[in-house]
């Protein structure tokens, strides 16, 4: 028997359920399971009996769990129990009329069982919630009704929050509700928690739960699956008996990321199918997820995914892929389409990317780079792919109606480490983008020309997608939008009449909107709003760059007439606009080009240039300048430039999970290394993340944008190129990827840019400013400095400080990363390198503090660090640097982390290697190099242990 203790929480009636037994008590409850769906609910109920008992009768009473209106009553029979057993009994109560739980309207019943003889012998109560899940025509159906999951992926309990905390009721509670004010509808809990379970349960939150790992008693690990099938089974079973009665657990997961391919792969297969087969029967009220990200639904009922597209791996743009209903499972299963992992950009605590070399440290230099702002740039880059990922994903289901739920795997509050309640947590910008991108009715702008002068006419196209709570449909509404300049001032306004739009359905127009001709320049935003009835339904904006007329992109005079080789033309019709005056020429088969400046149109490899290798060497040599633009890989002859390199031909839009090889030909965010040199004059780094689109594409049409400013991006091949080359832009896993660089040779110097700029004369300012720059600096008659002035102390790991001395992996000279101290927490321990995580510590920020020379080293496809000669405990590292005049010494503060001893040889003169300099273990000391003549274009060179850390370089 048990005694409930009542207890009203959240304008619940619940019951504490507290056992007692009186003296002799011969039977207990060992379970009371539930089973609902829909109108009706399978129970299940297992009494252990300590004696022998004839004709006990069980009956059961359903009450609502706010109100206590009874729903139902009954008696399912009498049954006679044997001494020491436990007897199982199941009853099917249908023909109900329940109020049917949803996130919208979370209504909980309790259900009373009570086995009598004359007397109460035991009673026990659970509550619940009767609702339908199910899988129809490639969508989830809840209570009858298609459903998208809004989600978010990383949530508490545990993950650096105390126990104290992230266990209690208060704080669960208080977070359940905020996820629900931003729009969220669906999470996953970091471990298992009936506290949350009833929260999630009370507020109407859909959960997806399960075992995130190897399967159940699996003693191998993702080794292969258990060697016990049925005791598998059995603690699947145990497992998800403690999720039946919670109606907010919609998904049970079986296992998660583990291997398809091989005899690993088909042995897990076989295995997860086998449980799904048997599982399914016994709880068939819920979906599963067999292999969570991997197993596209080969075992379960839902083709699940986990993609870092616009993270580790490719753009935004891959989402686009998704248009394609082959892509991912087996179409003919007609599943429903999950990303229960994706966006990744994990920001720590300070708002920075969590600097865990091993993993994010090509990813971060892909997205944010060598900028001074990284908290700045790494807050909005995750805001920007939260948009684009939950947007995209809403927006083409028109075109795949199996895209069913989307859940950021993505760490969106600042505070976890130490912290005493949810307050303290603090939403992050990426936060309040998803409030916005999850509206239930959703407002979402398709734009691809975000950079436009004033006077343009752009035409973004308006997607608005009913997913509204109640299912009603969206009717007599308008969209009205406008233009505001960044201080909220109207610039323009327009309005739409929507037609009706079916809950579920999705309705889309392309408009035309006039760019004011009289804008000054600056950032602005494309904003609208849905209205029905004088109330808003949905806003949402999109940024728009435009140039006004003081965006002045004329040359004035060059100062050294320019020729150019454009056999196709593109780049002669581009600088006519620009009005920059060229001669052009038509061969080299007379000599070399007149005057001082080249410049070599975009895609003109042909005969006539690749057979000039000889009088182009001479005439860079003899003090020509070359500017090359866009060379088409495979026909540009390479043999003429002064240093080798190889051009890339991968596409960063492929689906290909990872991609096959990296960096891409082509990208997004390109990184200007010294952001003061002249060919980025009037240019920033959001004027180089993305360009205007020149194909008028919208995402019904096949293939991508062409938005991406690099699209011929290629490769040093050898670390001393750097000696004789500056490169000024780069991009891609850890900045690999050369956009743009100047090489020396002789008196003159090559520039190869990657960049793709002609096609977007007169549409995109940024475009057409970078290509007038980079002329008037080809014509230039000032001096072309190889190498970045250092006049002050260099703070390795501190982008601004470094100044581009450090442009990728051939200076062999690696970030380190240091743990910071929890603002929430300070009496943190600190962690290595080593033991900082991701995604599982949230709380602990790393940050970059340092250099190692860890060189030769690279990256994998999916950007994890390598090291290149594992083996040796020694790296090296080079960079080359142009310094004042009477400078005598190089003083490098080195710092010995280890527990061993380390050593560290400084070189600043290749032909004479520096003396050996131990550093004792823990030890931190100021290394002092002697400069040999009186070079301001100086080389220096780091042998040490891979251990060391370089703190500061100057020069005295």
């Amino acid at each position: 028997m048990t005694r409930l203790l009542p207890l009203l929480v959240s304008g619940f009636l619940l019951f504490t359920i507290q056992p007692w037994r009186a003296q002799g008590q011969a039977l207990i409850f060992d379970k009371l399971l539930v089973f609902p769906d829909g109108n009706q609910v399978r129970i299940e109920t297992a009494l252990k009996s300590s004696k022998h008992l004839d004709d006990v009768e069980l009956s059961g009473a359903i009450t609502h769990a706010k109100t206590g209106h009874l729903l139902w009553q009954g008696s399912w029979g009498r049954t006679n129990f044997r001494t020491g057993t436990t007897s199982v009994v199941t009853q099917m109560v249908s023909g109900l009329k329940p109020e049917l739980w949803s996130p919208a309207s979370p209504t909980l019943y309790n259900l009373k069982v009570t086995a009598k003889k004359g007397k109460v012998l035991a009673e026990d109560t659970v509550r619940f919630g009767f609702r339908s899940f199910a899988s129809r025509h490639g969508n989830f159906v809840l209570n009858g009704r298609p459903i998208f999951l809004r989600g978010l992926a990383i949530n508490p309990p545990g993950r650096t929050i105390p126990a104290e905390a992230g266990e209690s009721r208060a704080f669960a509670e208080a977070y359940v509700r905020f996820l629900k004010s931003q729009n969220v509808n669906t999470i996953r809990l970091t471990h298992d928690s009936q506290i949350w379970f009833d929260v999630c349960d009370e507020l109407g939150m859909i959960v997806y739960q399960g075992q995130y790992g190897s399967p159940l008693e699996t003693g191998r690990g993702k080794q292969g699956p258990p060697a016990d099938f049925e005791k598998s089974l059995a603690a699947y079973k145990r497992l998800f008996e403690t999720y039946a009665r919670h109606p907010a657990i919609l998904i049970y997961v079986l296992s998660n990321e583990l291997p398809v391919s091989g005899t690993r792969g088909r042995e897990f297969h076989d295995f997860l199918s086998r449980a799904h087969s048997e599982l399914k029967p016994w709880d068939s009220t819920r979906l599963y997820i067999g292999n969570a990200g991997y197993g596209e639904g080969r075992e379960g009922d839902i083709c699940d995914v986990h993609r870092y597209w616009g993270w580790y791996y490719n753009t935004f743009l891959t989402y686009y892929n998704l248009r394609d209903q082959t892509l991912f499972g087996d179409a003919s299963k007609d599943q429903p389409v999950t990303f229960t992992e994706c966006v990744g950009s994990f920001t720590g605590p300070l708002g920075e990317f969590n600097s865990i070399v091993r993993k994010q440290l090509g990813a971060q230099l892909n997205w944010t780079g060598h900028s001074a702002s990284q908290r700045e740039d790494a807050l909005n880059y995750q805001s920007f792919i939260v948009k684009q990922t939950t947007e995209t994903f809403r927006r083409l289901r028109p075109i795949n109606p199996r895209l069913s739920g989307i859940m950021p795997f993505t760490i969106l509050f600042y505070n976890w480490s130490g912290i005493h309640s949810f307050e303290q947590m603090k939403a992050k910008p990426a936060m309040d983008q998803m409030a916005i991108s999850y509206q239930p009715v959703l407002l979402s702008w398709e734009l691809w020309t975000s950079q436009v002068y004033a006077g343009s006419t752009i035409h973004p196209t308006a997607h608005v997608i009913n997913d509204a709570e109640d299912g009603a449909v969206l009717a007599n509404a308008t969209l009205i939008y406008q233009l505001n300049a960044k201080d909220g001032r109207e610039v323009m306004r327009a309005e739409v009449k929507l037609p009706d739009i079916p809950y579920y359905g999705a309705w889309s127009k392309r408009l035309a909107v006039k760019v004011p001709s009289d804008l000054p320049a600056g950032n602005y935003h494309l904003s609208g709003r849905i209205v029905s009835e004088r109330r808003t339904i949905s806003k949402n904006e999109t940024d728009l760059f435009v140039a006004g007329k003081e965006w002045d992109g004329s040359p004035g005079p060059l100062e050294e007439p320019v020729s150019l080789y454009d056999p196709a033309g593109p780049t002669a019709a581009s600088l006519e606009k620009l009005g920059v005056p060229f001669k052009k020429i038509h061969d080299f088969a007379q000599g070399p080009p007149p005057g001082r400046a080249l410049i070599i149109g975009e895609g003109a490899a042909d005969s006539s240039l690749n057979a000039a290798t000889m009088k182009l060497k001479q005439f860079v040599r003899g003090g020509g300048r070359i500017l090359c633009l866009q060379p088409k890989p495979g026909a540009f002859n390479l043999d003429w430039l002064p240093e080798p390199v190889t051009f890339f031909t991968a596409s960063a839009n492929a689906a290909t999970y990872p991609p096959s090889s990296r960096p891409f030909s082509g990208n997004m965010n390109i990184n200007p290394e010294r952001p003061d040199h002249p060919v980025f004059n009037g240019l920033n780094r959001q004027r180089l993340a993305l360009w205007s689109d020149y194909t008028d594409w919208d995402q019904t049409r096949p293939g991508f944008p062409r938005v991406f400013p690099v699209t011929a991006g290629y490769k040093l091949t050898k670390s001393e190129s750097l000696g004789r080359t500056a490169i000024l832009a780069n991009y891609d896993r850890g900045l690999e990827g050369v956009a743009l660089c100047e090489m020396f040779d002789g008196e003159g110097s090559v520039l190869l840019s990657g960049f793709d700029l002609t096609a977007r004369s007169g549409l995109d300012p940024a475009a057409d400013r970078l290509l007038m720059n980079l002329v008037r600096y080809a014509a230039s008659r000032a001096s072309h400095e190889i190498h970045p002035l250092i006049e002050k102390p260099v703070r390795w790991g501190n982008y601004a400080s470094e100044h581009g001395l450090i442009t990728g992996p051939l200076n062999g000279l690696v970030v380190n990363s240091d743990w910071v101290r929890p603002p929430t927490n300070p009496s943190a321990a600190p962690l290595t390198q080593a033991q900082g995580e991701w995604n599982t510590k949230p709380g602990d920020q790393f940050l970059p503090h340092g250099r190692c020379a860890l060189g030769p080293f690279g990256y994998s496809t999916g950007s994890s660090l390598k090291d290149l000669d594992p083996s040796s405990k020694i790296g090296s590292g080079i960079f080359w640097a142009r310094i004042p005049s009477g400078k005598t010494k190089l003083i490098t503060s080195v710092e010995n982390r280890s527990s061993e001893p380390g050593s560290i040889r400084v070189t600043t003169d290749e032909r004479v290697p520096g003396a050996e300099v131990a550093i004792p273990p823990g030890k931190t000391m100021s290394v002092t190099t002697p400069l040999r003549g009186e070079r301001t274009n100086i080389c220096v060179r780091y042998t040490a242990s891979k251990s060391l850390v370089l703190l500061q370089t100057e020069f005295e």
